[in-house]
């Protein structure tokens, strides 16, 4: 995906994401896999600034049918991500910790030939933490962030 907005002057910028997974039907009600998601993407600013950053996440996901046509599906995701930062004055890297559940019960549950119910719930929890970083100016000067405090 490309994209340009009006806010960082017309610049474009971008983002992509790769999903893998592997799974293995265990029984007729249920599915288990592991899952494997890259993410890049670039964003400018209207002030000769750019973030660039690749990001991962994987885990084990799983599919239970528990009604005939109703199933649960559920992802634990563990990550990060590795980010650049460069201006025009100060430039650096930073990683964060990333954590992801996602779980959706979702189907078509058919009582009788007149009757049908079409179940949709989903969550998902998303978390990303910034770890401890430094940037620095080309200098000797340097700033040192801490997540911690």
């Amino acid at each position: 995906m490309a994209h340009s907005r009006d806010e960082n002057n017309g610049k474009w910028g971008s983002f992509a994401m790769l999903n893998v997974g592997a799974d293995y039907q265990v029984s007729k009600k249920a599915l288990f896999g592991l899952s494997f998601h890259y993410d890049r993407m670039t964003e400018p600013t209207d002030a000769d600034a750019e973030l660039t950053g690749n990001g991962l996440l994987a885990g084990p996901y799983a599919s239970l049918e528990f009604g005939k046509g109703v199933f649960w599906d559920t992802s634990l995701l563990y990550g990060g991500s590795d980010s650049d930062v460069d201006t025009t004055y100060w430039d650096g890297t930073f990683d964060t910790t990333r954590w992801m559940i996602d779980t959706a019960i979702k189907g078509q549950w058919h009582l009788d030939p007149s009757i049908v119910l079409t179940p949709k719930l989903r969550a998902v929890y998303f978390s990303e933490t910034v770890d401890d970083y430094t940037v620095h100016n080309g200098t000797i000067d340097t700033s040192t962030n801490s997540s911690s405090g």
